[in-house]
């Protein structure tokens, strides 16, 4: 990762090319920020760090961020799916996936596939409240909430080949995650916070190894990475952990180590495990084609100003000629203009009467064309239980769709799909509820989705 210059940093920021990403951290009693930038090639570049994200994204405001939960205590599964279905495997291990002592109803479940593998994750509803309010109002909406080291077990595996243990430690406790193939495999919350670090290292020590053996499932790892929020604190000099070895975080060119994890969350890549509100998840795709569509905008005005400022200034007089010229040329053509031009007139009569003979035809495959296009929105997971298409205006159909859905980071990529079939705009979600299918017993999302289409 390269250096940036201020001012190469400000061109970054304000070109529609980048998509812009912010994370945000809650640490102590503020919070961090760590503003990136990513191409079409998936190639990021950092901007900006630091402690009031408000002031870094005064330019277009609002804007989408990203965050982890933290040390916040949450059921974390990872399991290979054996050619079973993810809502199978989800029905089968519903007593382990919640928390012990939490009903249903009180925990939030989210879960993503990936490799033939399900990842699931649950937290109490609670949890999840005190988090969202620790974390101060600004500028901004909250897009994503990703599970404890998700993002920075990605990050850091860029750097580190093998597998490895992280181990974060705060002033309220530590958390530890076994990574492997990029990816988090199992995650456990850990007493020792930064006091106890001092006063009991050879009792952490000696606990320590047998709890990353269970966590590793027994495997073979190296090296443990100690992550400080503290950039203050540190290792004791002779603190060990027995049969494994203490690494070092990676250095990350121009990101301070305590700013690795927020950096992390910065380049989050979007998945179904994700506990942000899905109003605040659409919101933010929202946002996003804004601020491109803003810039695209003020970049197309900047360069057609500079383009016809020196097309004017060096064109006049040769514009000014041909003027005079053409005019003087063109005068015996006259009658053979107002012929075409009359000629002209009766072809845009003739076709007007004939979208009008046309226009009836159209208006029956309308509604057998919106069926075959909304049959393909549908993700895996979601399906509709109601489509109703019903024509407002000449040009002008209205579409009542009620879908159900397993989870709730389904519904924003239905809505993405839906506002991809040409014609579809003005999508939006009028309400989501959870309800029980009768015949299952199962619960599931419940959403009203309104929209229009045109017939351009």
């Amino acid at each position: 990762m390269k250096h940036l210059s201020l001012f190469k940093k400000l061109f970054i920021y304000l070109d529609p090319k980048y998509n812009l990403r912010c994370g945000v951290v809650p640490v102590n009693a503020g919070f961090r920020y760590a503003v990136s930038a990513i191409d079409k090639d998936n190639k990021s570049c950092f901007l900006y760090y630091g402690n009031n994200i408000n002031k870094a994204l005064f330019v277009i405001p609002p804007v989408a961020v990203k965050t982890t939960l933290s040390d916040t205590k949450v059921s974390f599964i990872r399991s290979p799916l054996n050619n079973e279905t993810a809502d199978s495997w989800i029905v089968r291990n519903e007593e382990h996936i919640y928390p012990p002592g939490f009903a249903a109803d009180q925990v939030v479940n989210e879960w993503d596939v990936r490799d033939k593998s399900i990842y699931s994750a649950t937290a109490t509803k609670d949890s999840l409240r005190k988090y969202r309010d620790s974390i101060p109002e600004g500028n901004f909406i909250l897009s994503s909430i990703s599970v404890p080291l998700w993002d920075l077990s990605i990050l850091y595996s860029r750097f580190i080949s093998e597998p490895f243990v992280i181990w974060k430690i705060t002033e309220k406790g530590s958390i530890l995650g076994y990574v492997k193939d990029c990816r988090l495999q199992s995650l456990c919350n850990f007493w020792p916070d930064y006091e106890d670090l001092k006063q009991d290292k050879e009792k952490i020590g000696n606990e320590l190894s047998p709890l990353i053996r269970s966590l590793t499932a027994g495997e073979n790892i190296s090296p443990v990475i100690p992550y400080f929020e503290n950039e203050k604190i540190a290792l004791p000099a002779d603190f060990s952990i027995q049969n494994y070895n203490i690494g070092k975080p990676p250095q990350i060119n121009s990101v301070p180590v305590q700013y690795h994890e927020v950096y992390a969350c910065s380049l989050h890549e979007e998945t179904h495990l994700d506990f942000a509100n899905i109003s605040d998840t659409q919101k933010s795709l929202t946002i996003e084609k804004k601020r491109r569509t803003f810039l695209f905008a003020l970049k197309g005005t900047f360069i057609t100003i500079i383009a016809l400022s020196l097309f004017l200034a060096l064109g006049g007089v040769v514009i000014f000629g041909i003027q005079r010229y053409t005019d003087k040329r063109a005068r015996p053509l006259q009658t053979y203009i107002k012929q075409i031009e009359d000629g002209q007139h009766r072809l845009d009569s003739l076709k007007t009467l004939f979208r009008k003979k046309a226009s009836f035809l159209s208006r029956e495959s309308i509604v057998t064309y919106l069926l075959n296009e909304l049959q393909l929105v549908f993700p895996d997971g979601v399906w509709a239980e109601q489509i109703e298409i019903s024509e407002a205006d000449e040009k002008k159909w209205k579409i009542n769709i009620i879908a159900l859905s397993y989870s709730t980071a389904l519904i924003p990529q239905t809505l993405s799909n839906l506002e991809q079939v040409e014609g579809i705009g003005n999508i939006r979600m009028i309400y989501s509820e959870q309800v029980k299918i009768e015949k299952t017993k199962k619960r599931v999302i419940k959403a009203k989705i309104e929209g229009n289409w045109k017939n351009e």
